[in-house]
């Protein structure tokens, strides 16, 4: 049987509820079966559909949903690769819906799938939220009952705890992470940074000093960018035969590791090429030739400058800055000339625009060093006055993007695209105009810098 609504789902389908609200509760369990139990409470009207991307519509069972005044007539069925509830009346005001949406319980099964086995549940909402199309702002409680489970810990990425509150967009909630089980957590508040994560598994490293680690790096950043404080999640999912690797969305992280994997100097790039991407193809996003997000300055020059800042903070030895480099080369040179996959173009464009950005900052530190050498004072250019390092053009760049309005806001970005030559623009003035060849030479015949 299915549990019974608690007071905060009545109270969303009160007739008289102001506040837009949703609240979404989980129910991971894995008797009679692996699966998740799931309500969602919507103070308004929710539409006539709901979809979910990934949620095969064959594992979604008990499908129902109700308004004040009735049953709702909900339906399941396929649409692409996922699921859609529909309504066979549109909802009068809020609304109820639930269902169970079958599980994997292989601890093997790959990230995208919901895992519920004896002593975890993890799963993104894209794989097991059934949510409308429509994405207005609203208060958004999230609860996980792990009751269920050998340890009742749960977290998602609205942050560590059973039942958590945040303002959002519903359609944020398809990015989100949920997990529960037999947890470690740990929460961190400096008063203008809040940093928490939690664990499932045993790792190689102190998740807690890799936390404060990342506090320290986005604390850095944030100033830098002179960026606004925002709440941040990390979680570090460890499985066996696991590839090592950081997926970054929103405001939120996951590190999948092995047991016995370290906290090695590509994790700690890539988990701060995520903290990097607020701004750095976030707020600033330039525009490719087709008029999209240039691939080589949101993934290549954000791979570059994470790896600079963390440099620069004492946290990467030369070693590992160079063993960077040289498998960027490596990418580079070995990939095909022609008919390459949509992978092999997403990494030739990373390399390019990583390479190009350690090509930039060893002209701009060798000017700087020159102009040391002579004694020379600031330029009368206040332009040029500025522009000594890598990280004053990408603050350029981000400072433009806020002046003209383009800023994309977050990581998912919905504003306007600085041109495609706001980055040689500011480059080829301070560095001269031949840099402008060099340019061309690497992305736009397919050069390589």
């Amino acid at each position: 049987m299915p549990p019974a609504r608690d007071a905060g789902v009545d109270a969303a389908l009160a007739p008289h509820a102001t506040a837009p609200s949703l609240v979404v509760s989980l129910l991971p369990r894995m008797k009679p079966a692996a699966s998740v139990h799931v309500e969602l409470s919507f103070s308004t009207s929710p539409g006539d559909t709901l979809t979910c991307a990934y949620c095969a519509s064959t594992d979604v069972d008990n499908a129902s949903a109700a308004d004040a005044t009735g049953d709702l007539g909900a339906k399941i069925s396929a649409t692409g690769k996922g699921a859609q509830l529909t309504f066979a009346r549109s909802p009068t005001g809020a609304a109820h819906v639930r269902y169970d949406l079958r599980a994997s319980s292989d601890l093997l099964a790959p990230p995208r799938a919901v895992l519920v086995s004896d002593d975890r549940f993890r799963a993104f909402g894209d794989s097991l939220l059934l949510l409308p199309s429509d994405s207005p702002r609203m208060s958004i409680t999230v609860s996980i009952d792990g009751s269920k489970l050998p340890a009742p810990l749960s977290a998602s990425s609205l942050g560590v705890g059973a039942s958590r509150t945040r303002t959002g967009r519903v359609d944020g909630l398809r990015s989100s992470m949920f997990v529960a089980g037999s947890l470690g957590t740990t929460i961190m508040d400096t008063g203008t940074e809040h940093d928490e994560s939690a664990w499932l598994g045993y790792t190689a490293f102190d998740p807690r000093s890799v936390t404060a680690e990342i506090a320290g790096m986005r604390s850095l950043l944030r100033e830098t960018f002179r960026g606004e404080p925002q709440d941040h999640v990390v979680f570090f999912i460890s499985q066996s035969r696991a590839a090592a690797s950081v997926l970054g969305r929103g405001n939120f992280a996951v590190a999948y590791v092995t047991p016995d994997e370290p906290w090695s100097a590509a994790l700690r790039i890539a988990m701060t090429k995520h903290l990097v991407s607020e701004w750095v193809g976030g707020e600033a996003r330039i525009a490719d030739a087709d008029g999209h997000p240039a691939v080589w300055f949101g993934s290549g020059v954000a791979l570059f400058y994470a790896a600079h800042a963390l440099a620069h903070a004492d946290l990467l030895p030369p070693e590992d800055a160079q063993q960077l480099i040289a498998t960027l080369l490596s990418a580079q040179a070995t990939l095909p000339a022609h008919d390459l996959s949509p992978a092999d173009v997403l990494a030739r464009q990373t390399a390019q625009g990583a390479l190009y950005a350690a090509r930039v900052s060893a002209l701009l530190r060798g000017r700087a060093a020159r102009a040391v050498a002579r004694g020379g004072g600031p330029t009368e250019d206040p332009h040029q006055r500025r522009i000594e390092r890598l990280d004053d053009v990408l603050i350029s760049l981000v400072e433009e993007a806020r002046a003209s309005g383009a800023q994309g806001g977050t990581r998912a970005s919905g504003g306007s695209l600085l041109r495609s030559s706001a980055f040689i623009d500011i480059v080829a003035h301070v560095l001269g105009e031949d840099e402008r060849r060099v340019f061309a030479s690497v992305f736009e015949k397919g050069g390589r810098s």
